[in-house]
């Protein structure tokens, strides 16, 4: 058997060894998709064709949109489709043998002929005549090849010739005795015939040879009539229920979404699928399902007179997060052949809205936030300050990161006055670390370096690094956000033998984005 995968990179034949398919290079088929696990499946030889194993990937492995058991061999046929992320592939197998032919009646093309009225000893050598034409040498046919011998007739071995005729006979043969095959019949004068022609070629595939080209049977004319009439009948006797089933509608669906993974439709909770369907029975209830189950919270929609239908599907937390087959069913029980594949996904992904409507999860905004933050210890409100944080969407699944544009690296200073009197400046280099995925956000930014300029000239240097802050919020709206504040405490020995502190602060914080 030979097979063979049709990927995006082109064909890969299968051999007999096993082949292992993942997104690293010591594969032997490397899959190019983020969806793909490092080691994700493999192909193996079983019986006389294929089969396909899922490694426990994260994503899975899916023959014909089904998906398959994990660590479980998937025997393949020819025409299947396998998916591994968004990546398609098509298998493909063919179980003919190269060089070999077989045309009706089971005649090789390596099967020598041998024309009836010789005979072929079961011996190493020439073969030769008997009976008539006894000593005429025919050429050798290899032992190894299994001569071709036509259906006995007139002549077809030396134990069924007929003696010879009598010298001088004055009757002529039957009119009605068949000639041999490939042989002329004797004349009269003539009391042996010639010697048969040599042995032919083996006949080219896909050809007959020449004594077995079909040809009309027999009776063949009657066989049709009994057909036909056979047909009659059956067309009399069940004609009603035929014509009714080539009447019965066949609808169709069509499905539409702002959002997509690759080229199939996607969603997530709270999003609509828009179908359209044609070809329903006329004013009927129009089921939705999903994976031939009601589709979980859809609402029954009702055809036209036309067998039209227009609806929206609302997705809710019930729709499991994966791929699945959209199809309908009128209140008659006809269901559309061919379902249209859709897949479900996490809130925030393929460009879905988070929850309560919050960005996607590789959208770029800011968020304009006010820190409303108190001393911890002493209990003291502190004035509410403003901040701008920065978050950058990357591609499905990661989420995005979140940022001030502060967090550099680079020291930049912060004037300030102590509590007891007395001005300095903070000299400080921030760094960040922050995600924002499915509405929700974390943010936190590390001191790296910190030194107090002071009036008098003197300093104090903080032990680094340290949390300078630390921000946890969600969306609880399309564009507005909340959450808490925290920052650490620190304590500062200076030059002049003092020490500044700083208690640690708590509070809230709130957000729109833009």
């Amino acid at each position: 058997m030979e097979a063979v995968l049709q990927g995006p990179s082109g064909p890969t034949v299968l051999g007999p060894a096993v082949l292992t398919i993942g997104r690293t290079a010591d594969n032997q088929l490397v899959v190019n998709d983020p969806k793909a696990s490092s080691h994700h499946a493999e192909m193996r030889p079983s019986g006389q064709g294929y089969s396909i194993i899922d490694l426990d990937s994260t994503n899975g492995t899916f023959v014909n949109n089904q998906r398959l058991d994990r660590n479980v061999p998937r025997p393949l046929a020819n025409g299947d489709r396998i998916r591994i992320g968004d990546t398609v592939f098509n298998y493909t197998a063919t179980d003919v043998a190269p060089g070999s032919y077989s045309a009706p009646g089971g005649y090789s093309e390596y099967s020598p002929t041998v024309v009836a009225g010789s005979f072929v000893e079961p011996s190493a050598g020439p073969s030769e005549y008997t009976g008539y034409g006894q000593g005429t040498q025919l050429p050798y046919a290899p032992p190894q090849q299994q001569p071709y011998m036509p259906p006995p007739q007139y002549g077809s071995s030396p134990q069924q010739y007929p003696p010879p005729p009598p010298a001088y006979s004055p009757y002529p043969p039957p009119a009605a005795a068949p000639e041999p095959l490939n042989y002329a019949a004797p004349a009269p004068a003539q009391p042996y015939p010639q010697p048969l022609a040599p042995v032919p070629a083996p006949y080219p595939p896909s050809t007959y040879p020449p004594d077995r080209v079909p040809s009309p049977k027999p009776g063949g004319r009657s066989r049709i009539l009994l057909i036909v009439l056979a047909i009659i009948i059956v067309l009399g006797a069940g004609g009603g229920f035929l014509i009714h089933f080539l009447t019965l509608p066949q609808p169709q669906i069509s499905v539409i979404s702002k959002y997509h993974v690759g080229q199939t439709p996607a969603g997530s909770t709270s999003t609509t699928f828009h179908v359209s369907g044609q070809n329903f029975t006329a004013d009927s209830a129009i089921t939705f399902l999903l994976d031939g189950t009601t589709t979980p919270g859809s609402v029954t929609a009702q055809s036209d007179a036309k067998g039209n239908v227009q609806a929206d599907l609302t997705v809710n937390s019930n729709w499991i997060v994966g791929n699945h087959t959209l199809t309908a069913r009128d209140a008659n029980n006809n269901t559309t052949k061919s379902g249209i594949p859709v897949t479900i996904v996490p809130q925030g992904e393929a460009n879905t809205p988070g929850p309560n409507g919050a960005p996607p999860d590789d959208m770029k905004f800011t968020l304009n936030i006010s820190v409303q933050a108190k001393d911890t210890t002493t209990g003291k409100a502190f004035t509410p300050f403003s901040q701008t944080l920065i978050v950058t969407g990357q591609p499905d699944p990661a989420g995005g990161t979140v940022c001030q544009s502060r967090d550099n690296g680079q020291p930049q200073s912060l004037p300030g006055t102590f509590t007891g009197g007395g001005n300095f400046t903070e000299v400080l280099a921030f760094q960040c670390s922050g995600t924002y995925k499915a509405g929700k956000l974390s943010y936190t930014e590390t001191a790296t370096s910190d030194k107090y300029m002071l009036a008098d000239g003197g300093t104090c240097t903080v032990s680094t690094p340290y949390m300078y802050e630390r921000l946890e919020g969600s969306f609880t709206a399309p564009t507005a956000i909340s959450g808490q504040y925290s920052s650490a405490a620190t304590k500062t020995p200076c030059t002049d033998n003092t020490n500044v502190t700083s208690d640690a602060t708590g509070g809230s914080w709130t957000g729109q984005s833009s």
